[in-house]
């Protein structure tokens, strides 16, 4: 790792575990961590895992984003858009036909917006239900709404991931994407910088 990397890793660490403590009322130097059964990391305390609150982590390009959650699994992601590479030939390899179609039904100057929309959105469940990137992309698809602000999901193999995954796409500046997902569509965002 880069030093700039590991500082920025330890920044958001320590971020981490301020935000943390508020929830949980715990001394932020002292708050241990776990890997739950999927090696998603989770709060611990002595003799297991603590819970209800939840939380996952997203980094890209020097920003952080962190969600957390009270009694619910949930997943985030946050990408800069990139110029540095051809978004379509991984989203022929790695999406789902319909989701490939709606890249495809963009305006060419907006294709790359929609590829990280999508990819962010996948990439949120992906976390959300702890397997990573380790799970085939084409084997679930995100379908956004006519504002694009949320995401259904569905799977092609119901065994593979859990049903009722939701995402919402938060508002971002322009070249960025985020997405936070969760089960089922009654929960709320609320913003905190």
């Amino acid at each position: 790792m880069h030093s700039e990397d590991r500082g920025r890793w330890i920044v958001a660490r320590g971020v981490l575990r301020q935000v943390l403590a508020r929830y949980t009322g715990d001394d932020p130097g002292a708050m241990a961590f776990a890997r739950g059964a999927s090696g998603k990391p989770v709060i611990a305390r002595a003799g297991g895992i603590r819970e209800p609150i939840t939380f996952n982590l997203a980094h890209s390009h020097g920003r952080a984003l962190l969600a957390v959650a009270n009694d619910r699994a949930i997943g985030v992601d946050l990408e800069k858009n990139r110029d540095d590479f051809d978004p379509l030939p991984l989203a022929r390899q790695f999406f789902f036909r319909d989701e490939l179609t709606a890249i495809l039904a963009a305006p060419a100057e907006l294709r790359r917006d929609a590829f990280f929309r999508h990819w962010v959105a996948k990439e949120s469940v992906l976390k959300a239900e702890g397997v990573g990137l380790s799970f085939p992309l084409d084997s679930f698809c995100v379908t956004f709404g006519s504002e694009a602000t949320g995401a259904r999901v569905q799977s092609r193999d119901r065994a593979g991931l859990a049903s009722q995954w939701f995402v919402r796409m938060l508002p971002m500046e322009a070249g960025w994407h985020g997405a936070v997902a969760s089960r089922g569509e009654d929960w709320k965002l609320r913003f905190a910088t």
